[in-house]
């Protein structure tokens, strides 16, 4: 008695078909999301810039750490947003309406608006796009939580500016 072995062939259906598919559409978000296919086939150098931020609405008293020299670093993850070079302090003010109806401008008392400027390495692509360290997108507009070694702020960037690197002279020799 010759018993053969039933085989058991799999046929893919609609349902393997959408999970496959799906597992692929998530695969590329990734991909997408997280600039790992621009890092890994773009063209990108590390350059110097400066950026100029404000930061609104923090004690007066707070402004103690947010001096030249300063290293700011971002929250979520603690890398490197750059160093403060330079900082001004100016009363925080806002606007309010008046019973009559009209819109009047006032300090906010123990209150200040810092607006300053920060240095940082960052990475530039060929589309001469920014980004810090942690792959976060450096342009004005852009909300960054940071933190010193005693203040956690929300800065917003103002303007980002590449910093020409120099070059030492040449020398001759004769």
């Amino acid at each position: 008695m010759n018993e053969q072995p039933n085989i058991i062939k799999h046929h893919f259906n609609i349902i393997d078909f959408l999970i496959i598919v799906l597992i692929a559409a998530s695969g590329i978000s990734i991909l997408l999301r997280t600039d790992i296919a621009e890092r890994i086939g773009g063209d990108q150098k590390e350059v110097t810039v400066e950026y100029k931020f404000v930061i609104e609405g923090i004690r007066d008293t707070s402004s103690v750490y947010l001096v030249p020299g300063t290293e700011l670093m971002i929250q979520s993850d603690n890398s490197n947003a750059g160093s403060i070079i330079s900082s001004e302090y100016h009363p925080a003010t806002a606007y309010i309406a008046l019973a009559d109806g009209t819109i009047t401008k006032t300090e906010i008392p123990e209150r200040i608006d810092v607006t300053g400027t920060a240095l940082v390495k960052v990475r530039k692509n060929e589309k001469n796009e920014y980004y810090l360290p942690n792959s976060m997108f450096l342009s004005p507009g852009r909300e960054i939580y940071c933190q010193t070694d005693s203040l956690v702020v929300m800065l917003t960037v103002l303007s980002v500016n590449e910093i020409a690197e120099t070059q030492p002279p040449a020398t001759t020799n004769g």
